[in-house]
């Protein structure tokens, strides 16, 4: 029980590791961190929401939909499939099996992350070589 919870709190820290990765890049960019901050703590408390949004419109799921970044940050329901029944929840279980069915899978969701962290990191380095210190 207690490997699955530490190993739970790892995926669920994924998207943070994410958005902190993002803050980094746009500070390091812009030269601007309190634009950094409240960008990526803007993007922290909207992502559920945009998520849920794009997972619940009646168009059936598209090609497009696998490439936004916050469709690939959960990687707690891929990883521990059956998580999402271990505690009580206010959605039934064939509406939450309705929502995350329509989510990419698990390869491609961690080649995703491994390539857009790459891009990231790439781009702060390239940003902070090029700034005169």
């Amino acid at each position: 029980y207690m490997i699955y919870d530490v190993l739970s709190a790892f995926v669920k820290s994924v998207d943070l590791l994410v958005l902190a990765l993002f803050a980094l890049l746009l500070s390091t960019t812009l030269r601007n961190t309190a634009f950094a901050v409240a960008a990526s703590i803007g993007a922290y408390f909207s992502i559920s929401l945009l998520s849920a949004m794009l997972l619940s419109l009646p168009i059936p799921r598209q090609i497009w939909m696998d490439f936004m970044p916050f469709m690939n940050l959960d990687l707690n329901n891929d990883i521990f499939k059956f998580s999402m029944y271990t505690y009580p929840s206010d959605l039934s279980n064939d509406l939450a099996e309705a929502l995350f069915s329509n989510r990419p899978g698990l390869l491609f969701t961690s080649i995703y992350l491994v390539v857009l962290i790459t891009i990231m990191v790439l781009g702060m380095y390239d940003s902070f070589s090029k700034r005169d210190i």
